[in-house]
């Protein structure tokens, strides 16, 4: 955001159907819209999905889903092909790999996935991704089926257009720390050798990247929705619906795996990881 932007922000309120006027800027900074705040968000959800994974005996994969040569700016081979062009091509990627996990019965698998630009502005993803040991590996067949059926044999698909690294112990919420941060404020990171720009710096440039082509950079799969989340966490005081208390109680905790058992004991009828 430009100082311009910033100096017309801290001359705006906002006012609520009861009168109350609160300066617009500090209504940004208590929300998501607050890089740091948002951070915090994604990790704490993080954080719930590797202990729902630990309690339930789940292993854990990073995966990196890159697209074709020919659609690198940089490539010998360019074809012309624009961001959002790349874009649609990663999501129908995962939304027929989603089909074919529901398909042979892995609807149970979940995780989150991070877009983010190489130095020629493509976008890739990185993704964690827990599975039940007896699901691991046939889920992981069938996502580097499908990032694979487009040129698989031009050089370096093999190794580098669906690059898998298993996670083991706890280390999966450590891995995608510097991927959350470096994609939102750069907080922690220090230099962005990627970028070979400071990571504040760089996390700017990839903000705007994001925000130019309409890319969401974060989105999680086999999770409740996180919008109650946030709703529930504006609650000082409970709830009045019995059936809520047991998620008001893990909201205000900060307490996402505890928030998805709540969830799905509220929702029985439906499973929560056809929600994302």
């Amino acid at each position: 955001m430009c100082s311009s932007d910033l100096e017309a922000l801290a001359h705006m309120v906002v006012e609520s159907d009861t009168g109350d006027v609160v300066p617009l800027q500090r209504c940004i900074d208590g929300s998501v819209a607050n890089p740091m705040i948002r951070r915090t968000e994604l990790m704490t959800r993080v954080r719930g999905m590797a202990d729902r994974g630990r309690d339930e005996g789940r292993l854990c994969d990073f995966v990196t889903l890159t697209v074709p040569g020919r659609m690198h700016v940089c490539s010998a081979h360019y074809d012309g092909t624009s961001v959002p062009i790349v874009k649609a091509y990663l999501s129908t990627v995962w939304a027929r790999v989603r089909a074919a996990w529901t398909k042979a019965d892995l609807w149970s698998v979940y995780g989150i996935r991070v877009a983010e630009p190489h130095r020629d502005g493509t976008p890739h993803w990185h993704l964690l991704i827990w599975a039940l040991p007896e699901h691991r590996d046939r889920a992981q067949e069938i996502l580097r089926s499908y990032a694979l059926r487009d040129m698989p044999d031009e050089p370096g698909a093999q190794q580098h257009r669906c690059c898998r690294v298993e996670i083991t112990g706890d280390g999966a919420v450590g891995y995608i720390a510097k991927y959350v941060a470096k994609n939102l404020d750069g907080a922690h990171v220090g230099e962005d050798t990627e970028a070979a720009l400071p990571a504040t710096s760089a996390a700017e440039r990839v903000a705007a990247w994001a925000s130019c082509w309409g890319i969401r950079q974060f989105a999680s799969w086999g999770q409740p929705p996180v919008g109650v989340w946030r709703e529930l966490r504006h609650v000082s005081n409970g709830v009045p619906a019995p059936e809520w208390g047991a998620l008001w109680k893990a909201a205000d905790a900060g307490d996402w795996a505890s928030y998805v058992a709540a969830y799905q004991v509220t929702t029985p009828d439906r499973k929560s990881t056809r929600l994302n």
